[in-house]
């Protein structure tokens, strides 16, 4: 049992010294009040409903049917996905999208709604994916020297997005190239472990897991928590460049990603 003498976590120079200390058998509450900006979005681009449509299905808070309208009348009709509606679709902003709907169906919160944003969402994907990888094949192909290319942050989100569609039981069908641009992608994330990112590692472990490479997967995850430390107190986080760290989101993506890529891959 941790005892902790609760005058230490009071500002010594202070006159009003008072603290709250609040319990609650709801955790997910805690949360909920702690993201009402994300639940109720104040705008309307594809991303703030997108997290709102993902928020309040995840923590069941407010039902999402709206929400999942304005997403789904955004959406243009090759299947991309533009920042604001009348705007020109976006890779970056269709990913980001596809990628909630994804997380929505691995926690068991889809709809039909947003399975049909997803399932739209991936040809324009896959048709960006074989374009990149088509660049990277001939840059490899003409480069004098060794040179080996690291899929970019949008390529390894799609591969992500069809981990878990693939572990959903819901990866589309797809053609004998963009089978081989995956197994291409993937086989190159293979050989980034001693450059990636906490956040990369956890995320390529994922996708290890999902296609196959469950021995990587084991490795990638091994790997990524040794990086991490432990306290009584503070509990385990990662105090390392690797761990990448914004003014607005601290360390928190990176944290989520691992703890996600242990529950999949332990």
């Amino acid at each position: 049992t941790l005892q902790k003498d609760m005058t230490q976590l009071l500002m010594k120079a202070s006159t009003d010294r008072r603290l709250t200390i609040r319990y609650t058998p709801k955790a997910e509450q805690l949360i909920a009040d702690a993201i009402t900006e994300a639940a109720n979005p104040k705008s309307d681009d594809a991303l703030s409903v997108a997290a709102a449509v993902y928020t309040n299905a995840l923590l069941h808070l407010n039902d999402t049917a709206g929400m999942e309208k304005r997403l789904t009348e955004m959406m243009l009709d090759n299947g991309m996905m533009p920042w604001w509606k009348g705007m020109d679709g976006s890779v970056y902003i269709t990913t980001a999208v596809a990628r909630l709907m994804a997380r929505l169906a691995g926690n068991g919160c889809a709809t039909a709604s947003t399975d049909s944003i997803l399932k739209k969402a991936m040809p324009p994907l896959f048709a960006h994916m074989r374009k990149e990888v088509a660049e990277m094949r001939r840059r490899q192909k003409e480069a004098k020297k060794k040179y080996l290319p690291a899929p970019s942050a949008t390529l390894t989100d799609i591969l992500y997005i069809c981990a878990l569609m693939k572990q959903n039981g819901e990866m589309p069908e797809t053609d004998t190239q963009t089978k081989g641009d995956i197994d291409y992608l993937v086989s190159l994330l293979a050989r980034q472990q001693n450059t990636a990112s906490i956040y990369t590692k956890a995320n390529t472990a994922i996708i290890f897991n999902a296609f196959g490479e469950k021995k990587k997967a084991a490795e990638y995850v091994k790997s990524m928590m040794q990086y991490s430390v432990c306290t009584e107190e503070a509990g385990r986080y990662f105090d390392t460049p690797r761990a990448a760290y914004s003014w607005r989101n601290y360390r928190i993506p990176t944290v989520v990603a691992a703890i996600e890529a242990v529950n999949a891959v332990m």
